[in-house]
This record gives structure tokens, C-alpha cells and sequence, in this order.
């Protein structure tokens, strides 16, 4: 008898892997959308589990230095101290397409929390 278990542990994806420049691209792109400008993304956390996969980072300039806000719609929070240099993102692939599914510039809190029930999305992918 074949038994198949489901995942039920995410999977980290590293640098050098496959799929982790492909994913961050993808996971960074409504950030650059928002921002109007290119970014890079310190990666923390790129997990993934089943079609699921989890991005949290830090955004930093096209230099790699710090993310300037100046003449995007989140300067005047920024001036006020309301914007912090995090990003996240989820993401699900249906059939061969990743897609991002909901994403945060600058959060202040952990407004992933409620991405499990909104989205139908694993609770263990963001480790809670």
C-alpha cells in the first residue's frame, strides 16, 4: 500500500537554490509597483509549503543601502516614523505560474497574522 503524506513542514528556500531569485523577483514586484521604484529585499524568511510560499525582508535601495521614501505615497508616514524598512509577501503557484497573492510595504505590525484565514493559506508557513 502507498501511503502519500502532505507537507506539513514549510521548506526554506536559500540562496543558490532554484527557485529563491525567480521568487523574491516575483515577491518584489508590488513593492516596486507601490514605490515606483526598483528594490532590493534582504531576504529573512523564504519559506515554502506546498503551492504556499512566504516572504519577509527587509527593503533596501538599488545600492543596498537604505530604502529612501522621499516622492512615493508612504513619504509622509515615513517622516513620521510610521513605515518600517519590512516587506512581505505570499505567494501560491496554480499550475505553472507563481502569484502574489497579498503583500505589505512597511508594516508596523504583523499584518500577515490574518493571511491564514483570509487567503485559505497554511498557518505553519508563517510559523504560527
Amino acid at each position: 500500500m502507498n501511503v502519500t503524506f502532505a507537507q506539513t513542514t514549510p521548506q526554506p528556500i536559500r540562496p543558490g537554490d532554484a527557485e529563491f531569485d525567480t521568487l523574491v523577483g516575483i515577491a518584489k514586484a508590488p513593492a516596486e509597483q507601490d514605490l515606483d521604484q526598483v528594490i532590493q529585499i534582504e531576504v529573512e524568511t523564504l519559506d515554502r509549503l506546498g503551492p504556499w510560499v512566504f516572504l519577509l525582508g527587509k527593503m533596501r535601495g538599488i545600492d543596498g543601502g537604505p530604502l529612501t521614501l522621499e516622492n512615493t505615497p508612504y513619504a509622509e508616514a515615513a517622516a513620521e516614523g510610521g513605515i518600517s524598512d519590512a516587506y512581505v509577501a505570499l505567494l501560491r503557484k496554480d499550475a505553472d505560474t507563481w502569484t502574489v497573492v497579498d503583500h505589505a510595504v512597511g508594516p508596523t505590525d504583523v499584518i500577515w497574522l490574518d493571511w491564514p484565514q483570509e487567503h485559505a493559506a497554511p498557518r505553519a508557513l508563517f510559523g504560527f
